[in-house]
């Protein structure tokens, strides 16, 4: 079933999408939302509301016309057919819950203008392979925003990124690497069950690290700041139980890790930077 859909009025002017309520969506009625499979937005609409498109199950792509320049949270959450959605230049934020639950999305690109990815943006969007975070100007990759995106494998992290919400990266069971960029700083709250994840790399700038549970193959990491971070309580006991597990850090510091609160768990694992190409 093919469905067009654009906004012509008689008048001049603009017009956004949706009410601001997740029950009188722009559709809806139970029919469209399992028969709608190709949105075309009209070009008078310069923006998407709340919810406005929130539970159309039948929904496969959309476009958004340069006129669109906001999108409202849960614009497109548990569109679960969605396998495309093209965003234009002119948007500046991905607002929270965006494609939550868009299951069925396979790759997403973030245009250049774009520096804020909400909470919960694109969680469990599970079919997501590739992904290149956008320059933020919040500094921060958004609580839960990744969570729940397991078929993740590859994750390119953007220089702007200071800070990585609370369960951002949560059961992102296919993540094998985290190399964090030149000036993160804390990497915030409990990351649990990255399956594959088996080198985490912090730069000089890192200043706080939190846990890293259920993480069984996590094999190394490499962290660069001459001053140890703090480190949350427990963050690498799923991964000490691997008897080759190691912790890289500089030389010089070795011994100021190994004495270093909640660190000093793990001094039988500490190495210098120096030993990495063993």
């Amino acid at each position: 079933v093919f469905a067009y859909f654009s906004v012509h009025f008689h008048d001049t002017g603009n017009y956004t999408f949706g009410n601001g309520s997740n029950t009188t969506m722009i559709f809806g009625s139970s029919t469209y939302k399992t028969i709608l499979t190709k949105l075309y937005i009209g070009t008078n609409v310069v923006a998407l509301g709340l919810y406005s498109f929130n539970e159309n199950f039948s929904l496969e792509v959309v476009s958004i016309p340069s006129t669109v320049t906001s999108l409202g949270s849960n614009s497109f959450s548990y569109n679960y057919k969605l396998t495309g959605c093209i965003l234009n230049e002119n948007i500046t934020v991905i607002p929270g819950s965006f494609l939550l639950y868009c299951s069925n999305l396979k790759n997403i690109v973030f245009p250049s203008s774009v520096s804020n990815l909400g909470n919960n943006a694109l969680q469990y969007c599970t079919s997501i392979t590739y992904l290149v975070l956008p320059t933020v100007s919040g500094l921060s990759l958004g609580s839960r925003a990744l969570q729940y995106c397991s078929g993740l494998s590859t994750l390119i992290w953007n220089s702007s990124i200071l800070y990585s919400g609370i369960n951002s990266l949560s059961e992102c069971y296919m993540l094998k690497t985290l190399i964090f960029p030149n000036g993160f700083l804390q990497y915030q709250g409990t990351n649990s069950y990255l399956y594959s994840l088996n080198l985490v790399d912090f730069p000089a700038t890192t200043n706080n690290i939190s846990s890293f549970s259920m993480c069984y193959v996590l094999l190394k990491v490499i962290c660069r700041a001459t001053t140890p971070p703090t480190l949350a309580a427990s963050a690498f006991q799923t991964s000490a139980a691997n008897s080759t597990f190691k912790i890289y850090v500089p030389d010089a510091s070795v011994n100021a890790y190994k004495a270093a609160t909640n660190w000093s768990a793990y001094a039988n694992y500490i190495y210098p930077l120096s030993d990495i190409g063993e």
